[in-house]
């Protein structure tokens, strides 16, 4: 049996989180519910205090339920016609697989001012943008902008683009890991760029996400921006406080 490849810098029960989530979000455990513990310990060759953490984060996010004498499925809100998204990583990792890529190519910072700001950058430099459309059931709920470096993008083989999310592909090809992350959340009237992709009309409320992930010296690595269907789009955040035991 193959084991997932894991990356570096990253805790490993996120990395196994992620797995399990781009099953979840292929159908992979649909019918069969997730296998026993045990067996996911062994395939992905980790502690029972690993695999435990990385279940739970599954329960809080609400992909997966431990139901009696059933063992641990799949919610049901994960699939079907009706199925919406719960949190900002389950709409990213449900896109993986058949999230068309737009346009992959550098644009000019000028025409980016407060990227071109972010990544200080004079207006004559390039930056290297990804433009996804997601969709459901045949409706498009979210186009996303990614943005990195043109140094960055230029190390990750273009046909990796569509297959693994632009932060990981970054980290895996350039030896740079996402230490913290800013989001911002705002509503704006569609555009006349954005409103076809979305099939909504021009001025229509749009949901905007704006993520910055930076290493740890906080110089940014990419940038996410990301405009959503208010029909289409719920985010969930749970907060806990850390014991100080």
């Amino acid at each position: 049996m193959k084991v997932p490849k894991m990356r570096r810098k990253i805790p490993v029960h996120l990395q196994v989180t992620d797995k399990m989530r781009e099953r979840i979000a292929a159908g992979r455990y649909k019918e069969s519910g997730l296998p026993p513990e045990l067996l996911l310990m062994e395939e992905f060759q980790v502690s029972r205090h690993t695999m435990r953490s990385a279940l739970q984060r599954l329960v809080t996010d609400g992909l997966i339920e431990r139901r009696a004498g059933l063992g641990t499925v799949v919610s049901e809100r994960s699939f079907g016609g009706s199925w919406t998204i719960g949190s900002l990583d389950e709409l990213l990792v449900a896109s993986l697989a058949n999230a068309p890529v737009l346009e992959a190519r550098p644009v000019l910072a000028k025409n980016f001012p407060h990227l071109a700001t972010l990544f200080a950058l004079p207006q004559t430099r390039k930056l290297f943008r990804i433009v996804k459309l997601l969709t459901t059931d045949g409706t498009p709920y979210a186009v996303v902008h990614l943005f990195t470096s043109v140094t960055y993008a230029s190390r990750i083989p273009r046909k990796l683009l569509s297959k693994d999310r632009l932060i990981h592909l970054i980290e895996q090809f350039n030896g740079v890991s996402s230490a913290h992350i800013k989001q911002v959340a705002s509503a704006v009237a569609a555009d006349a760029k954005i409103a076809p992709q979305l099939k909504m009309r021009i001025g229509d409320p749009v949901l905007v996400l704006r993520r910055t992930h930076t290493s740890s010296d906080r110089k940014p690595i990419m940038h996410l921006e990301m405009f959503c269907r208010p029909s289409h789009y719920q985010q969930t955040v749970n907060f806990s406080r850390q014991s100080n035991g």
